[in-house]
């Protein structure tokens, strides 16, 4: 983030990925990342030197600490450089029939879930602009 400000930026874009938030099928969407600690778990002795619980919330306040706007990047297919997308891989297991990325009833109902938690986690946290926040528009 400190080098898009370097080189005049004023937002960040940050995908949202499906797969990542609900990687099984059934749970809950979890909009926490995995848990990091940054010390030598095999080394009892070792000082911990850090950890963080970073949230998806916390992770865009931080871009608006350094006056960034976030433009989010919600799935459910977010890019080609990761697997399946960002969809999550156990969907077409449970739905193999079902067109995924096409305009369908089946696809824009499995689908709505995850994109209507996010719109309502980002209200949630009042991260919208109109709210103060610094996710530019909406969804």
């Amino acid at each position: 983030m400190d080098e898009a400000i370097r080189n005049g930026l004023n937002s960040i874009t940050n995908y949202v990925m499906w797969s990542v938030h609900q990687p099984i099928p059934g749970k809950e969407i979890v909009w926490d990342f995995i848990k990091c600690v940054d010390c030598d778990a095999t080394n009892k002795k070792a000082p911990l030197k850090h950890s963080c619980d970073l949230s998806h919330s916390s992770a865009i306040r931080l871009a608006a600490e350094r006056g960034l706007f976030a433009h989010l990047r919600v799935g459910p297919y977010d890019c080609a450089e990761f697997s399946h997308g960002g969809i999550p891989e156990w969907l077409p297991l449970y739905k193999p029939q079902m067109a995924m990325r096409k305009p369908n009833r089946e696809w824009m109902q499995t689908m709505e879930r995850f994109v209507t938690d996010m719109i309502e986690y980002i209200s949630e946290n009042k991260l919208w602009v109109y709210q103060d926040g610094p996710v530019l528009g909406q969804i």
